[in-house]
């Protein structure tokens, strides 16, 4: 071997074992969504059906870890999942004369508690670490400013339990337009149930504010125009007339939406009461919109898929919107 090249790998070995061992942080935390999810079926451009399903509130226990290095990257990951409790109700609203006489009313409602069967999330973001020339607020460390690049996933699903219907018989093809003084049918079990499952890559940054010795603020915004979502209904039939308990048979609703927007701006706030312990507090707002796509239809038995497409004005839609509320605690492994 030449000279030059044994000085080359040995130079370069040298750079290798000189790269500083990250700072790692770990922080166990409970966060509490309230807010609402949403699925929509359109007919002419027009919103044909919707369900709001409830998160008031829907509470999860989770962990994030932190790689990061003074000045440079900055590497995190979480993970957490739902308690699977009662988060609300879930509100099954029809504009069914759209089909008919294109009229706008609403024609019929029914309300159901929402049961939470799971919920998962778990994200990753990369980043790096920019000071700044300013101090914080009765500081000697700078403010940091961090450009963020991640990657996001979601799921949860429910069933609609109980509850009552407000349903009334067309007349010459047209629904009375509803009102909540209308007579009420009581239904038994589950006569729907939905899975949401949302990707996405996001785009961020983060503003990390020192203020005095044991205080900082973390101020940041995440966004992402390439938001994905599939959505899984099942409508049950009931053995008898509004009593669907031990159903097992559905009309299957899939949809595969596209095109929706994230924004989430956040504030967090440690307190470090120990060198190596803090406690944090973290708020953020949530929305998500623009989703639409195309529907398909089956038996749960299987037999012919039916498609309600995006191309022709009708298809399938979702939304989410939610406040969410942290209180977690930070260890720094060193």
């Amino acid at each position: 071997m030449r000279s030059e090249t044994i000085i080359l790998c040995l130079f370069l070995g040298g750079m290798a074992f000189c790269i500083p061992a990250p700072h790692i942080t770990l922080a166990p935390f409970t966060e509490v969504h309230i807010g609402e999810a949403h699925e929509f079926v359109y007919y002419n451009d027009k919103i044909l059906s919707e369900l709001v399903w409830d998160m008031k509130p829907m509470s999860f226990l989770g962990l994030a870890a932190k790689a990061s290095w003074d000045q440079s990257l900055q590497l995190t990951a979480e993970i957490s999942g739902a308690l699977p409790l009662v988060t609300g109700s879930m509100e099954d609203s029809d504009w069914l004369n759209l089909l008919s006489n294109g009229n706008t009313e609403k024609t019929t409602f029914s309300h159901h508690e929402a049961a939470l069967k799971f919920a998962f999330r778990w994200s990753a973001e990369a980043g790096w670490d920019v000071p700044l020339p300013i101090n914080g607020p009765w500081s000697p460390e700078q403010i940091r400013l961090t450009p963020l690049l991640g990657f996001r996933y979601m799921i949860w699903k429910w069933n609609a339990n109980d509850g009552y219907a407000q349903h009334t018989n067309k007349l010459l093809d047209v629904y009375p337009a509803w009102n909540a003084d209308m007579p009420k049918t009581d239904i038994r079990g589950t006569p729907i149930t939905y899975m949401q499952e949302y990707w996405m890559p996001t785009l961020g940054l983060n503003v990390v504010i020192p203020a005095g010795s044991q205080i900082q603020v973390n101020l940041g915004i995440t966004g992402s125009f390439w938001v994905y979502c599939n959505g899984t209904d099942n409508h049950f039939k009931p053995p008898s007339n509004f009593d669907y308990t031990g159903s097992t048979t559905s009309t299957v609703y899939y949809d595969l939406v596209s095109d929706g927007w994230l924004v989430e701006p956040r504030i967090e706030t440690t307190w470090a009461f120990k060198p190596r312990w803090s406690v944090l507090f973290a708020a953020r707002w949530t929305r998500i919109d623009g989703l639409r796509g195309n529907t398909a239809k089956q038996s749960s038995t299987g037999g012919t898929i039916f498609w309600s497409r995006e191309s022709n004005d009708d298809g399938g839609g979702a939304s989410l919107e939610t406040v969410s509320f942290r209180l977690g605690v930070e260890t720094k492994l060193r």
